[in-house]
């Protein structure tokens, strides 16, 4: 007879590489998200597209404006101001300022933040883009 005694009662985690370590969705860390999920009544999650440091990305289906747009979803512990400098990047404040942002980054076209028991998570919606910043970076 087998018992549970006899297996070992620590379960061994082998990350896969390229995808974020499971123990970062915590409190403060990745807000957990799956194919099929709707965000702000509006879009829904269709494939993930990357992760960062502080962020996860997903490619969803706008359903208002039948168009795929990019998720990005921050952690609960990221800069909130990420949104601030990417929009001034695309959209400076003075109009006679050339931005060399505009034509590398993508525009928001939505922001909200979702609130739960464990973290705030700001969240924001762009046109999906062909390439991830640190491609952009690494192949230039």
């Amino acid at each position: 007879m087998v018992t549970n005694d006899d297996f070992q009662s620590e379960i061994l985690y082998e990350p896969l590489e390229g995808v974020e370590r499971l123990e970062n969705y915590r409190p403060g860390g990745y807000r957990p998200i799956q194919v099929g999920d709707h965000l702000h009544d509006r879009y829904q999650i269709i494939h993930k597209l990357g992760h960062g440091s502080y962020s996860t990305t997903w490619l969803a289906r706008d359903e208002q404006n039948n168009n795929y747009v990019a998720v990005k979803i921050c952690t609960g512990n990221s800069n909130p101001r990420e949104i601030d400098i990417l929009s001034i990047l695309t959209h400076p404040c003075d109009p006679a300022v050339k931005s060399p942002g505009k034509t590398t980054v993508p525009s928001i076209v939505d922001t909200f933040t979702i609130h739960s028991p464990n973290s705030n998570y700001a969240y924001y919606v762009t046109v999906p883009a062909r390439a991830s910043f640190s491609g952009v970076k690494d192949g230039s």
